[in-house]
């Protein structure tokens, strides 16, 4: 027998269960009739992992060596958009509006246009999971409803470049060329946030030209034939806004980081 203390996050309340429970699917059951909160409608967390696989026996879980020997219930956000920080390092995060069925993956090539990261390189986990979200889950599966946040947080973090799959590209914007570094197996937009970051110009207004062939966000360099050490130009369309400028970025709405506090970044 497993002696089992479980706290619904929404209410607070924690609850001791002694009884036989032999899978997490068993223990889903006791949560279901103590708390009133559907299997199916249930986040179970433990040691900061969820517990995805209902199957698994319950004694191959509990750790000894556990920072936290509580299970914590969360309820699944229902069927509905949703808006999402997605933190990063050094207490910066962005928004992004998405629905809660969409897939992992969905969100990815979200980020990629907006943050500038191509979906292979980040690593998205929830809370203190370090156990990456699978790219074909559906986010409502992983969303924490947190009482204590405004919003779910879910973290970022950049797999590094495969010095394999270098890729030196020059960026030229009117006399200067910018040197960059990127994957073959990386998209446009991965370069559109790096010369963003870099502080080269601002906004989305702008694209890359390869000899004659204006470059789309969602284009791969390898599908585009774009050899090692070849430039690009950037092209930003001149218009009254003066995108250039980041103090006059109509687009800011489009895409800014915020500063997260200490006390909602977990």
């Amino acid at each position: 027998m497993v002696r089992v203390e479980v706290r619904c996050m929404s209410s607070g309340v924690l609850k001791v269960i002694d009884e036989e429970i032999l899978t997490v699917g068993n223990l889903q059951f006791y949560i279901e009739q103590y708390y009133g909160i559907p299997i199916k409608n249930q986040i179970l967390i433990y040691n900061k992992e969820a517990l995805l696989y209902n199957g698994k026996r319950l004694d191959e879980v509990v750790a000894t060596n556990a920072e936290d020997n509580e299970f914590k219930v969360y309820t699944k956000f229902p069927p509905q958009n949703v808006s999402i920080v997605v933190l990063l390092k050094r207490q910066q995060g962005f928004y992004i509006n998405i629905h809660s069925q969409s897939s992992v993956m969905k969100l990815k090539m979200l980020i990629d246009e907006k943050y500038g990261l191509s979906p292979h390189r980040q690593k998205l986990t929830m809370g203190n999971s370090s156990e990456p979200m699978p790219e074909w889950d559906n986010l409502d599966e992983h969303l924490i409803k947190d009482p204590e946040k405004e919003v779910p947080e879910i973290n970022l973090e950049e797999i590094p470049i495969d010095n394999e799959q270098k890729l030196c590209i020059g960026v030229k914007k009117g006399r200067f060329v910018y040197n960059m570094v990127v994957e073959y197996s990386d998209t446009i937009y991965t370069l559109h946030g790096m010369v963003r970051r870099a502080g080269i110009t601002y906004g989305d207004k702008f694209y890359f030209q390869w000899g004659e062939k204006r470059l789309l966000g969602t284009d791969y360099f390898t599908y585009c034939g774009i050899p090692d050490m070849s430039t690009l130009l950037l092209v930003v369309p001149d218009d009254d806004n003066n995108d250039d400028d980041p103090d006059n970025n109509d687009d800011d709405n489009w895409y800014s980081l915020v500063q997260i506090t200490s006390s909602s970044y977990v």
